[in-house]
């Protein structure tokens, strides 16, 4: 294979990456908000389970996707997330609306990180302090 097609190859996949991510966003920032309609409506339960766990695999699918491609920071921020969503199931990090609506505005900035990846520009500086200022905050509320 020449070097020309190698590059070709390699984009074509990187691009089908970052295709199949932005699905990946879509699903979790549904599911999300699911869950807030559920602690809405006080449907505690079931779906709030089936939710927590769609997101859940879909972060692992990013997350396993970035390592292959060595998006380094996205693997971070997925590593992080699986971490704290995994501590929601296990009831060691309270489920309130402010944290759905905190999650939601999380996942804005992990898609405007992705998409910048994807269009090869600098990340918005701002939206990546907020990004890990949010991500320690929650970190911080894990009860041990």
């Amino acid at each position: 294979m020449s070097l020309n097609e190698y590059k070709f190859h390699h984009n074509e996949k990187q691009s089908s990456f970052f295709h199949v991510a932005d699905f990946q966003l879509a699903d979790i920032e549904t599911s999300l908000e699911n869950i807030s309609i559920s602690l809405d409506t006080d449907l505690i339960g079931c779906s709030i389970n089936t939710n927590l766990n769609a997101i859940l695999n879909n972060i692992r699918k990013i997350k396993v996707s970035s390592i292959l491609y060595g998006l380094d920071d996205m693997t971070e921020v997925t590593f992080i997330l699986e971490f704290l969503v995994a501590k929601m199931i296990e009831k060691k990090l309270p489920l309130t609306q402010e944290r759905i609506a905190h999650y939601l505005r999380i996942h804005k900035s992990l898609r405007e990180q992705l998409d910048s990846v994807s269009l090869n520009v600098p990340a918005d500086n701002q939206q990546m302090n907020y990004l890990q200022t949010s991500l320690n905050y929650e970190l911080n509320q894990v009860k041990l």
